[in-house]
């Protein structure tokens, strides 16, 4: 199976290697973009510099599972909370995931494309998500994501990862 274009959600995809500009990725064979291009340095800065990331996903019943990752001096936290019409309905305990962050931060960037999703996505549906990443004293620009009815074909990926913080929080009560 080819890798699933971040784009379009089609898995006819092929691998590139551009040896003129030091650069590879994928192409989407049925949108004709580009994806998952990195130099080798590219990825490696987003990784090194992001330092808080937040996600919001709203669901068909108007519940919103918010999940914030922060860092406390050496500590990166994951902070996870229930929202209803903007007000929180049950928070969470913060998670240390400080040995997780490296992981986390390849899968954004190397393995969902999360700098090739479309910014902003407007379809017909109700669910929502949200997506806003910091990087450190600003040496990058913000990326904020969002989208309405339309989601990217990896957000499936984040929240799967993200709903088992909320299953063990549920589990301790």
């Amino acid at each position: 199976m080819n890798t699933i274009c971040p784009r379009c959600g089609k898995d006819n995809t092929l691998p590139f290697s551009d040896s003129a500009f030091h650069t590879h990725g994928f192409e989407c064979e049925d949108c004709k973009k580009d994806f998952g291009v990195d130099d080798g340095q590219t990825f490696q800065q987003y990784e090194k510099l992001l330092t808080e990331f937040s996600y919001k996903r709203k669901d068909l019943n108007g519940d919103t599972k918010q999940v914030v990752i922060q860092k406390d001096k050496e500590t990166i936290y994951l902070i996870p909370s229930i929202l209803y019409a903007n007000k929180m309905l049950q928070p969470f305990e913060k998670v240390d995931i400080t040995t997780f962050w490296p992981t986390l931060k390849k899968l954004f960037f190397e393995q969902i494309y999360i700098l090739d999703w479309e910014e902003n996505l407007q379809g017909l549906g109700k669910e929502e998500y949200e997506i806003h990443m910091k990087f450190f004293l600003a040496m990058r620009k913000d990326i904020f994501l969002k989208g309405k009815g339309q989601l990217p074909p990896y957000l499936i990926v984040l929240d799967q990862l993200f709903a088992s913080f909320f299953q063990m929080e549920e589990n301790h009560d």
